[in-house]
């Protein structure tokens, strides 16, 4: 898994606040771009900014995702969608920096719950 850091424009056409790639087993690549959502806020409020900070600062490339992986199990179940080790490491890595980032706002003294703020994710890979 390799971090690429921020302001990188996905092929989604927007500009993410963290993005990484990884490759797979066959051995083409997948990238995801995630970024901070808001509504009905500038984008000079003070959740957005730090929301924004804290997101670019997660080292994705250093993130261990073995418990979270364990704790996703059912995603590699046919129920669960059937989840290859690669998308396992991919949703494990969305759930973590999910965590990290409303962790950190509720640290800083933010209402999180709910939030004014979301982070969305999207990946793509070669085909």
């Amino acid at each position: 898994m390799a971090a690429a850091g921020d302001g990188y424009l996905t092929p989604w056409g927007w500009v993410a606040d963290n993005f990484f790639s990884f490759e797979q087993e066959d051995g083409s690549i997948c990238y995801q771009g995630m970024r901070i959502e808001f509504r009905d806020l500038p984008q000079d409020s003070p959740i957005v900014v730090d929301a924004r900070a804290i997101l670019n600062n997660i080292d994705i490339e250093a993130l261990d995702t073995s418990e979270t992986e364990a704790l996703l199990a059912y995603e590699r179940t046919p129920e669960g969608g059937g989840l290859d080790d690669d998308q396992m490491r991919q949703s494990a890595v969305g759930t973590m920096v999910a965590e990290i980032l409303f962790a950190e706002l509720a640290a800083k003294g933010y209402d999180v719950n709910p939030s004014p703020i979301s982070m969305r994710a999207e990946t793509a890979c070669e085909e």
